[in-house]
């Protein structure tokens, strides 16, 4: 394990998870995870290694999980819609300093997206979020959809917090990637 510059990285007493305490810095940081085995000499080679990029950000996206419109964290099945405005309501609040209760951050210089980008060299928009797990239902009036579930494998979306800057472009301040496992018995 490789520590970042950023934040402060360990691996938990169990083994099983990663901690990154971050500092008084935001950004990005990454860290790698190397995995050794003898290497029949008395020492050890890297067998594996994968880089782990996070961000540090006062601002966050709530909720942390996919919820329905009473807050109860679900879990959908296929068929199964999440009206993310109207479910899940979703805010972006602020840390200030990093520390106390969040603050919620609002005004028409911010919004919450589900992120499109366009590979100049092909023209195919890609979209942040798993096109074989859902399907998009464009709500009017609304930029974030109903998405309904199509699949029972592991699938995803995310959600991007932007803020409008002075010269009138929109950057990303924060993200959160919701994820959901293989539905228990589903085989396609």
């Amino acid at each position: 394990l490789e520590q970042s510059k950023l934040a402060d990285i360990s691996v938990s007493a169990d083994g099983k998870k990663l901690v990154i305490k971050s500092g008084n810095k935001t950004g990005q940081g990454c860290c790698y995870i190397s995995v050794q085995i003898p290497d029949g000499k008395g020492g050890y080679r890297e067998a594996f290694r994968k880089d782990m990029w996070f961000s540090v950000s006062e601002y966050v996206i709530l909720p942390e999980k996919i919820t329905d419109a009473n807050g109860n964290v679900i879990i959908p099945k296929v068929g199964q819609q999440v009206d993310i405005v109207n479910n899940m309501k979703p805010q972006l609040v602020r840390y200030k300093d990093g520390k106390g209760d969040p603050i919620p951050v609002t005004g028409d210089n911010y919004k919450i997206v589900i992120s499109s980008w366009t590979d100049e060299s092909t023209g195919t928009v890609y979209h942040d979020y798993d096109t074989d797990g859902w399907k998009w239902i464009d709500v009017p009036g609304q930029e974030l959809p109903i998405l309904e579930r199509t699949s029972g494998y592991g699938t995803y979306f995310g959600l991007t917090a932007m803020e409008k800057s002075a010269d009138g472009n929109w950057h990303q301040i924060a993200r959160r990637m919701y994820e959901l496992d293989t539905l228990p018995g589903y085989n396609g």
